[in-house]
């Protein structure tokens, strides 16, 4: 049915009109891992009628992108960013308007509130016999009851700076997971929920691998928002303002902190379950996240030993502009050397 419908999409191929529902449907019955040759075949021929270069509207690239992560493997590219649809999450970047940290830290508080809430409405649904998505190893009820109650923690600083939280959340959980569901699911665009439905592409069905997906998708754009922060409080303190610096490593001081629970939720992943659908997963690993690297480096300039590790392997300088994991620690090196060596260090601070 779906090559059928592939080969009709080919006879018009506007981006609108491709067939994502369909697609997904299959991706998400088999698991990436096990989608037949005649479909991947059917999505490489897909996508070599977008390789016009000029052609760079959204529903365009929305679609590259899309089928970029669906034939990684197909490609001999799996790695950590495809695995995670990292590309087709509106996270921030440095290459967003310099200085404005603070919008950076609302498109962060809103992406992880939809993945979040994304997870648990799974979770939920599940509960409530109305999924049959990954349907394998599911978790218990006591166990969805402790995913419920991590998740309403993990977003309940982003609901407040956004204005979406009242007093009145459920002591219950499970009540509460609901609310955070009713009160965030509805005001998605149109735009989001496409995010959502084509960054959900799981290798296998296993249940927890979708919590999985969601929760490492949190941490990166966490890690994106801390680097951005770092960097602005590198670009205050070359400009000898201590005070703004301050502020934005205090910001990302908190985030980090907002973050830790996205730990617990991870830690509930049935270990039987990780390790059947992790063996689907070789090649992507978090040692791979860019974002977290740039951290890294930003606040301690790695050692030659961890510069040529694996989880450096192909961390160069990419289209979008990111200096080198190399190049940032220098950068850094000098002007922490600049600051620590000067006489005025105390005037400046």
């Amino acid at each position: 049915m779906i090559v059928e419908e592939l080969i009709v999409w080919l006879n018009n191929p506007e981006p609108t009109r491709f067939p994502y529902d369909s697609v997904l449907a299959e991706y998400h019955r088999m698991g990436k891992h096990f989608v037949s040759d005649s479909l991947l075949k059917m999505l490489a021929l897909s996508r070599k009628v977008l390789l016009d270069p000029s052609d760079s509207g959204g529903d365009t690239t929305l679609l590259r992108e899309f089928l970029r992560c669906a034939l990684d493997k197909w490609d001999g590219c799996y790695e950590y960013t495809t695995y995670l649809a990292l590309r087709l999450l509106p996270t921030p970047t440095m290459d967003d308007t310099p200085g404005l940290v603070t919008l950076a830290l609302k498109r962060r508080d809103w992406l992880v509130l939809q993945l979040v809430a994304d997870e648990i409405n799974f979770e939920l649904a599940f509960s409530s016999g109305h999924c049959e998505l990954l349907p394998e190893m599911r978790p218990s009820p006591s166990l969805t009851t402790k995913r419920c109650r991590l998740a309403v923690q993990i977003v309940k600083p982003a609901l407040q700076r956004l204005g979406l939280v009242d007093e009145s959340t459920p002591a219950d959980p499970y009540l509460a997971a609901c609310k955070l569901c009713v009160t965030v699911l509805p005001i998605l665009s149109t735009q989001d929920r496409r995010m959502l439905q084509l960054s959900m592409l799981p290798v296998y069905t296993i249940h927890d691998e979708y919590l999985f997906i969601r929760v490492l998708q949190a941490f990166e754009v966490t890690f994106a928002l801390l680097a951005i922060m770092l960097c602005a409080a590198i670009r205050a303190l070359s400009e000898k303002d201590c005070k703004t610096a301050i502020s934005h490593i205090s910001l990302a001081e908190s985030a980090l902190h907002e973050a830790a629970p996205l730990f617990s939720l991870l830690a509930t992943m049935q270990p039987e379950a990780f390790r059947t659908f992790r063996k689907f997963t070789e090649g992507a690993s978090a040692i791979q996240s860019r974002n977290y690297k740039i951290v890294e480096a930003l606040c301690s300039k790695p050692d030659a030993e961890r510069l040529n590790s694996a989880a450096y392997f192909r961390f160069q300088r990419s289209a979008t502009g990111f200096l080198s994991v190399t190049e940032r620690s220098t950068m850094r090196s000098d002007q922490h050397a600049a600051l620590n060596g000067s006489p005025q260090m105390s005037s400046i601070c």
